[in-house]
């Protein structure tokens, strides 16, 4: 579904499809047919390989990791809703955005995108009007159940990129990558 070829993809399903029952039909008849179970076989996984999963690039996962993490400083607390006075030093603003490139990006960001951009869907009462209960029981509901489906979500939602499904909830390709480089680091929910 998420293929930008997805008609050929179908087609050459139907084609394939059609030759292997096409040899089924006449495989009493004769043999002249014969040639059709192979090629639509042979088609058939082609197609299984073109539409796999592709394999994680070459490119060092260093590299990456600084574009897909932005540090954004937390909104200020001082009373009466001001900035902090102009005497606080600069330099431990600083540090957090070092600890945050270490760290990797915090559970806290990827659950808001994930309680924003999937739990319409994939919770124990979807928001969505398209379901009834989880697809496929798939909840992410609690910090758990979000970890113990890291590797269904980077699957689907980091490198396929079929989900959300039809992208319904208008995920970024930045939350993505959060998602991504969160789960890359060991999926770590506190």
């Amino acid at each position: 579904y998420g293929s930008p070829y997805n008609w050929l993809i179908l087609a050459g399903i139907a084609v394939a499809a059609v030759l292997v029952r096409h040899y089924f039909n006449t495989r009493h008849d004769s043999n002249r047919f014969a040639w059709t179970l192979p090629v639509g076989a042979l088609a058939m996984i082609c197609l299984a390989y073109v539409t796999g999963p592709k394999p994680p690039s070459s490119a060092p996962e260093v590299a990456k990791a600084p574009a897909t993490i932005e540090y954004q400083p937390l909104p200020e607390t001082a009373v009466g809703g001001g900035a902090k006075p102009a005497t606080t030093p600069a330099a431990p603003a600083a540090q957090p955005a070092q600890a945050s490139n270490v760290q990797g990006p915090s559970f806290e960001k990827v659950h808001n995108v994930i309680q924003e951009r999937c739990s319409v869907c994939h919770s124990a009462k979807p928001t969505s009007p398209l379901f009834s209960a989880a697809p496929a029981g798939v909840m992410f509901d609690t910090p758990q159940q979000i970890k113990e489906q890291a590797a269904r979500i980077q699957a689907q939602a980091v490198t396929n990129q079929i989900m959300p499904l039809g992208n319904i909830t208008q995920m970024t390709q930045q939350e993505r990558d959060l998602i991504g480089a969160w789960i890359n680091q060991g999926a770590q929910t506190h």
